[in-house]
């Protein structure tokens, strides 16, 4: 009986919970001030009614969400971005995230019908299926000119997507997340003119030429990483370098960094085999004289501060962040924690 009654006031705070939700998108969506839309659920779109006089009053929303990360979208879903893509010109950030598994192509094309239809679309973010990307990068052609940040993450990527991107002549901001199958060689010379940032897991993307790149971060370091960085990116400033290995980086990043203007450095240790004090790059003599700020992210690690807060005290360098996991031994759980000190 407890069991059943619980199973009942559990469904009873479902629907309440449905309930709630349904009224405040109604509530939302019949402003004409809603600035921002994310549609990850077609339990509410199920359950509005008169949903086609109900997109009239979001004509004037700047971001839309589409975020159907781990499950297929709904006939009442697809109806709804159909109306956007008709009706909504003025979404300056558009995220989508459709799981990979999903074969709908007519999602694909209301992406790509969405896309066309604004008039300044200034910030992409991308994550659905692979076989998708080319044509939808081909569609933010028509945004080359208003287009600053785009972000791709867990997708498949060929030279000619790239040579399309290469079009958005105000691109300032470039993300590839996840990249496990990105290797390409380029066959003819690719130049972003105006990145000032990029991220990127996979090395065969620094062969292209970003002369006013000031932030670059790094999940790969190479010797031909080091080259491409030399003579395509002379002008980066703020090096984040993630997945630090002292043991096997230290003789590839000293033969470079000196070549480099650095002010801003940051380096992530995060594997237990790294110790600290044990790193050149941190020593008084290796640490560049440009060097104002640097960031050190330890994960589970030994570490040594007194030799490196004695290096580190020099006269350029005006900020150091130290930031540490401590592990809490406690009598029934262990507990980690994230501690941050700043000199």
């Amino acid at each position: 009986m407890p069991d059943k009654n619980f199973e009942e006031l559990r469904k009873q705070i479902m629907n309440i919970k449905e309930q709630m939700i349904l009224f405040l998108f109604k509530l939302f969506i019949n402003s004409t001030n809603l600035k921002i839309l994310k549609i990850d659920s077609d339990k509410i779109l199920n359950n509005v009614p008169d949903l086609q006089h109900t997109i009239g009053q979001c004509l004037n929303i700047t971001m839309l969400e589409i975020g159907y990360a781990d499950q297929h979208m709904s006939i009442n879903s697809i109806n709804f971005l159909e109306k956007i893509s008709k009706s909504c010109k003025q979404i300056d950030n558009l995220i989508v995230k459709v799981p990979t598994f999903e074969k709908n192509h007519e999602i694909k094309e209301l992406i790509i019908s969405i896309i066309n239809a604004q008039e300044k679309l200034k910030k992409f973010s991308h994550r659905s299926v692979d076989s998708w990307l080319e044509e939808i990068i081909k569609a933010l052609q028509s945004q080359t000119n208003s287009l600053v940040s785009i972000n791709l993450e867990c997708i498949k990527i060929y030279e000619s997507s790239l040579i399309s991107l290469a079009k958005c002549k105000n691109l300032e901001n470039l993300v590839f997340l996840n990249y496990s199958r990105l290797n390409i060689r380029l066959r003819k010379n690719i130049e972003f003119k105006n990145l000032k940032r990029l991220y990127i897991k996979n090395y065969p993307l620094m062969n292209i030429n970003m002369p006013n790149l000031k932030e670059l971060t790094l999940e790969v370091l190479t010797h031909e990483v080091i080259a491409s960085i030399i003579k395509n990116c002379p002008n980066i400033t703020h090096l984040n370098l993630k997945n630090y290995r002292p043991s096997y980086h230290d003789f590839i990043f000293k033969d470079f960094i000196q070549e480099l203007h650095i002010t801003h450095l940051t380096i992530n240790f995060l594997y237990s085999d790294s110790i600290i004090s044990e790193s050149s790059i941190l020593l008084k003599e290796f640490l560049l004289l440009t060097l104002k700020y640097l960031v050190i992210k330890c994960g589970l690690i030994t570490i040594y501060l007194d030799n490196l807060m004695d290096d580190c005290c020099y006269e350029k360098l005006k900020e150091l962040i130290i930031k540490v996991m401590k592990v809490y031994n406690l009598t029934d759980k262990s507990q980690c924690d994230y501690t941050t000190d700043q000199y």
